[in-house]
């Protein structure tokens, strides 16, 4: 049933999660400076139910110390690319996107 479903709002808005994930790393590139490579888009799956997943947005080395956001009150991590640059270059950023807020 979910299938029929996302078939029908692609067509009838042109959503997709393909589109979202491309115009949320464009944000983060554009906008926030990140090199597109840098940047990882993932849903981790938090339970055994289908759509039970929580969005991150992690930009990092690996080498770097930690330091993990967790948007609210309705915005995402994307929302944060004013910031992103200045502080990948100190840190690994995660930006985890709370269940019902953001993506």
């Amino acid at each position: 049933m979910s299938a029929i479903l996302e078939g029908l709002k692609k067509f009838w808005t042109g959503y997709s999660k393909t589109n979202e994930e491309y115009y949320e790393k464009r944000l983060v590139h554009e906008w926030g400076g990140i090199p597109i490579s840098s940047v990882k888009i993932e849903n981790v799956q938090i339970s055994t139910a289908e759509d039970d997943t929580i969005h991150c947005i992690s930009i990092t080395t690996g080498v770097k110390t930690p330091y993990v956001f967790l948007p609210g009150y309705g915005s995402s991590g994307a929302m944060y690319y004013k910031l992103m640059k200045s502080l990948a270059s100190k840190f690994d950023l995660y930006f985890v996107d709370m269940r019902g807020m953001g993506r």
